[in-house]
This record gives structure tokens, C-alpha cells and sequence, in this order.
């Protein structure tokens, strides 16, 4: 006849591997769990990664403008240079023009003081000099007390009341 199957050992075995699968099927569910619970934090930390990468790239480029707004100032304090050198040599070119001018001006100026000179400048210049002499003799006589407007007025007054001297008298009692 037939020999006994071993049922019990097989049984025994189908619910040890059962237990096997039903522990790594709870395995793979707690390790999708944890996956899923780890995604969020995966993706912040590729987003941080990436700021990271531009906050880099960022400050690389405003390192990088102090030399290039260095270059910019360099080529414009060139280019100012050029202008004030250029400037430089007009205004000496206009310097030595005026030089000139002064020059000429002034040899003009010594011609005709000469040609005045010869043509009776000096007596003009002695005329000038009187009629200055003149001047403040007359501005100092301006302003000397005078006796006589008193006895003008006494003559004025004579005069309406009908004794009028035969003239009026001078200072001096002339």
C-alpha cells in the first residue's frame, strides 16, 4: 500500500513559509509606507539642493560684476581722459593765441602813446594835469564858509525897500 504522506510536516511547512510571505508582505507595506513618507523630504531636499546650486551661480556672478563694472569705469575714466587732454590742448592752444594778442596789443598800445607823444601828447597829458590842479581848487572853494550870502541878502532887502546900495560889496570889504 501506499506509505503515509507526511501531511503534518507539509502543513507544518506551508504555514512557516505562509508566515514568511505574510512578514515580508507587511516588509514591502512598511517600506512603501516609509518611501511615501520620505518623498516629501526627498523632493525638499533636491529643492534645497537646487537653491543651493543658485545661490551659488548667484553669488559667483556679483563676484564677478565688481571686476566687470571696474572694466566699464576704467574704459569711461579712459575715454574722460582722452577728452580732458584734448581739452587741455585747445585751452593752451587759446592760451598762447591770447599771448599773442596781449603781445600785439600791447605794441600797439606803445605806438600810439608814442605817436601822441610826438603829436603834442605832453602837453595834453600837462592839460590834464592842470585842469585836475583846477578841479580841486574849485572843489576846495565849494566847500569854504563864505561871508558874503548874508550881505547878498541885506542887499535883496534893501534893495525892496527901496535903499539900494550902488552895488553889492565883495568879500574882502572891497
Amino acid at each position: 500500500m501506499l506509505e503515509a504522506f507526511p501531511v503534518e510536516d507539509r502543513i507544518q511547512a506551508l504555514i512557516t513559509h505562509f508566515d514568511d510571505l505574510n512578514r515580508a508582505h507587511e516588509a514591502v507595506l512598511k517600506a512603501k509606507a516609509q518611501v511615501a513618507h520620505l518623498e516629501p523630504l526627498v523632493a525638499r531636499a533636491d529643492t534645497y539642493a537646487e537653491r543651493c546650486r543658485e545661490a551659488e551661480a548667484l553669488r559667483a556672478c556679483r563676484e564677478a560684476l565688481r571686476p566687470w563694472f571696474a572694466s566699464l569705469k576704467a574704459g569711461l575714466l579712459d575715454r574722460r581722459l582722452d577728452h580732458l587732454h584734448k581739452d587741455l590742448a585747445h585751452l593752451e592752444h587759446r592760451i598762447e593765441q591770447l599771448h599773442r594778442q596781449q603781445r600785439e596789443q600791447r605794441a600797439r598800445r606803445d605806438e600810439l602813446k608814442q605817436a601822441i607823444a610826438e603829436n603834442g601828447g605832453d602837453r595834453l597829458e600837462r592839460i590834464k594835469v592842470e585842469l585836475e590842479q583846477k578841479r580841486e581848487i574849485r572843489d576846495q572853494r565849494r566847500h569854504r564858509p563864505r561871508p558874503w550870502p548874508g550881505k547878498c541878502r541885506l542887499w535883496v532887502i534893501g534893495s525892496a525897500a527901496g535903499n539900494r546900495p550902488a552895488r553889492p560889496a565883495r568879500p574882502g570889504g572891497t
